[in-house]
């Protein structure tokens, strides 16, 4: 019954998604006490990704889902933004930089391809 409801578990984004907000807790956990906050902003977006795949996929209407496709599409942009600026202060390397941007860039266009679908 539950795999029934839940369908959203099947989606590859959400569990890419998913997986990307583990993935960016645990690297990230040892941070320096003063990026505390830039940190919790970045993981509460990253959440927010899958957390809106999983929200829209609940909604009944197309009109509803898309709304939340596109959150969860804005805030995979906001956190590109967020790891920037811990590349920027060195607490990433480029490598990590250049590996979580090919993770986001692939992610957002799966929302887009989910946002096609319903339109």
């Amino acid at each position: 019954m539950e795999e029934n409801i839940f369908i959203f578990k099947k989606l590859k984004v959400y569990q890419k998604s998913l997986d990307l907000s583990i993935t960016i807790i645990k690297l990230l956990k040892p941070i320096p006490y003063e990026y505390q906050s830039i940190r919790s902003q970045l993981i509460r977006a990253i959440i927010s990704i899958s957390l809106n795949i999983a929200e829209g996929n609940g909604r009944n209407s197309s009109k509803e889902k898309i709304y939340f496709y596109r959150i969860a599409k804005g805030s995979a942009f906001e956190s590109i933004l967020l790891f920037e600026i811990f590349y920027q202060l060195n607490i990433i390397n480029k490598d990590k930089r250049k590996e979580f941007r090919g993770e986001i860039k692939e992610i957002t266009k799966m929302i887009s391809g989910l946002i096609k679908y319903h339109k």
